[in-house]
């Protein structure tokens, strides 16, 4: 059993350091390129992942939706009145805002996190385009609850029938597809929750099915898998052209392509991961750096965007010019560098992080 939750903690570490490294290193087009070959659906794996962890079946309904309140929207509140908080303070001090307006706007910025991915920062200041750069994150909580909601409820409906489970899958896609043809795309959260509640429901047939322990994959089989995997991506990144985020309104990191192609890789990824995640677990010195990232993910996603947007702009290097392919070498060694001072950082917020809570704890 411990070794089963090492894998599953090393999956979402290399999932975690991919989404740290798009968020710094995309903005090389080869950077780009090399991320979106090798996990562009990490999003979608992520979503299956979290199916795969949570047993839907183990409390009622209600108790399922409160358990993920409590653990998704206290980090959201506490992460969103921060930035926030910076954003009111820099503004007051530049005469740009009032303490009342601040107040009124409150409640309007934390809806349009809830709801809206929509932010103009063509015209705002240094520390404003932090609320801007750091929506990604709180898009995540956000879209997981909402997801979580659906999940929950068709779990209970299909009761881990392999046909009805199949059947719904397809139906919460094509909501998707729909709502995204014929909704307003602000409202962005509400289009992907149907066809991220269909990653979680994937993740729960595999964790259901029992996969990974019935079939092994090693050696020639899994570098064959390996391979398989990017090819697949190679050509969809080709066609798609470069991917924009789900919360654009192009569903699963892959542009033009559809709901259904988005969920289909991300199947293909899930699989690949959790057989190299099952033949690197032997590997002890990149195990437990792994481990220690997966059992840190929510931390970790929290403060790697505050941290590398600091550093970008600290730097001078912004992080919201389009890719280029002018002067990619430059672009991309500043990117890495930006990407091992961020998850340093990181890391070292995360241990911290954790000794203070630990303090708190023992103190009571």
């Amino acid at each position: 059993m411990e070794k089963r939750l090492d894998n599953i903690d090393m999956t979402k570490g290399i999932l975690m350091l991919f989404v740290v490294a798009f968020h710094v290193v995309a903005w090389s087009m080869f950077g780009l390129i090399v991320l979106e070959v090798l996990f562009g659906a990490a999003m979608c794996v992520y979503f299956i992942l979290s199916g795969y962890t949570f047993n839907p079946y183990k409390r009622s309904y209600t108790a399922n939706i409160g358990l993920r309140a409590k653990s998704l929207g206290i980090p959201f509140l506490a992460y969103f009145t921060g930035i926030y908080l910076i954003d009111s303070i820099y503004m007051l001090s530049m005469g740009e805002t009032s303490l009342i307006s601040a107040l009124k706007d409150f409640p309007m910025e934390l809806a349009n996190r809830i709801l809206i991915i929509n932010i103009d920062y063509t015209n705002m200041n240094p520390f404003g385009l932090l609320l801007y750069d750091t929506t990604v994150a709180m898009w995540f909580l956000v879209q997981l609850f909402l997801s979580s909601i659906i999940f929950f409820a068709v779990a209970k409906v299909v009761k881990k029938s392999l046909l009805y489970s199949l059947g719904v899958i397809l139906l919460l896609m094509t909501a998707t597809c729909l709502l995204k043809q014929f909704c307003p795309p602000l409202v962005c959260n509400l289009q992907d929750s149907p066809g991220i509640a269909s990653l979680m429901l994937i993740g729960c047939l595999f964790k259901e099915k029992d996969v990974f322990n019935k079939h092994k994959v090693k050696g020639v089989k899994l570098v064959v898998l390996v391979i398989f995997t990017t090819v697949i991506s190679l050509v969809m990144f080709f066609m798609c052209g470069v991917p924009n985020t789900i919360g654009s309104g192009k569903w699963g990191n892959l542009g033009s392509v559809s709901v259904y192609t988005g969920v289909l890789l991300g199947v293909i990824q899930f699989i690949e991961l959790a057989y190299l995640c099952e033949a690197l677990s032997k590997i002890k010195f990149i195990r437990n750096p792994l481990v220690f990232i997966g059992q840190n993910t929510l931390d970790i996603l929290l403060v790697h965007l505050v941290i590398g947007v600091m550093i970008t702009r600290l730097s001078g290097f912004s992080n919201i010019k389009k890719p280029s392919g002018a002067n990619d070498g430059k672009t991309m060694a500043m990117s890495a560098l930006i990407f091992i001072a961020t998850m340093a950082l990181s890391l070292l917020w995360t241990v911290l992080l954790k000794k203070i809570k630990k303090a708190i704890k023992n103190s009571k």
